[in-house]
């Protein structure tokens, strides 16, 4: 009997999710995990490289309550871990690498599903650029030379949107180039943050790739709740 519950729950699963376009491929050199939020907003999966062989989390105390948030962090081994704390701290200005996952971790009103017959008003949330554009304006004072724009978009992944900022960053004086990927979602409306990270000063195929490749593992997120219930 219970094979057959088994079966008949893959067999709604696969009807209920039937329309929604599932990624083309597994990004390369991947490895999947699995992430326990708090127990408002489920669990959540996706590929990370395979060079992240170091997972920790800790909840980054800020100067208010509500300003705290929890980070999960996946990175190598080789390099030192690293956690912030307080308003304000010391950024590495080398051997960075790393993936970062950010949420709210008190619960608050709007992480709870929404009442039967509730709407959550989803207009504009699917459009080109709809976020990140206060680092927009400002990176057009910077030499491009110095810092650009290289990914600036909007996905969809399932039920929800997924806003992409990636930007290349070069240091004169370190002789450095920081490349980051901002990323922003949702479950049940509270704000899910990726942060895509490196600093090196080499320019080989995982460095300049380094943008796109991160977006390629963010859209293999899912959720075990939907978006907006």
């Amino acid at each position: 009997m219970r094979y057959i519950l088994v079966i008949i729950f893959l067999f709604c699963a696969g009807c209920r999710y039937s329309r929604v376009k599932m990624p083309e491929f597994r990004p390369a050199h991947s490895k999947k995990i699995a992430i326990k939020l708090k127990d408002t907003l489920g669990v959540m999966t996706m590929y990370i490289p395979e060079r992240f062989d170091t997972g920790f989390a800790w909840l980054h105390y800020s100067d208010c309550w509500p300003c705290n948030e929890m980070k999960c962090r996946f990175q190598p081994k080789s390099i030192p871990i690293k956690m912030e704390q307080g308003y304000l701290w010391t950024h590495p200005t080398d051997s960075v690498d790393q993936l970062t996952i950010i949420y709210q971790p008190y619960d608050r009103l709007y992480d709870r599903p929404l009442r039967k017959g509730g709407h959550f008003d989803t207009t504009g949330m699917y459009e080109k650029n709809s976020l990140y554009r206060d680092e927009r304006e400002n990176i057009k004072f910077w030499p491009p030379a110095l810092k650009c724009i290289l990914l600036d978009t909007t996905y969809k992944i399932y039920d929800r949107p997924l806003y992409v900022f990636g930007t290349c960053e070069y240091d004169p004086g370190t002789k450095r180039y920081t490349y980051l990927l901002k990323a922003e979602t949702f479950a049940r409306i509270s704000q899910i943050k990726f942060e895509c990270k490196m600093i090196t000063d080499k320019q080989d195929s995982i460095s300049t790739h380094f943008i796109n490749d991160a977006a390629d593992f963010l859209r293999t997120i899912r959720f075990s709740i939907p978006s907006f219930q």
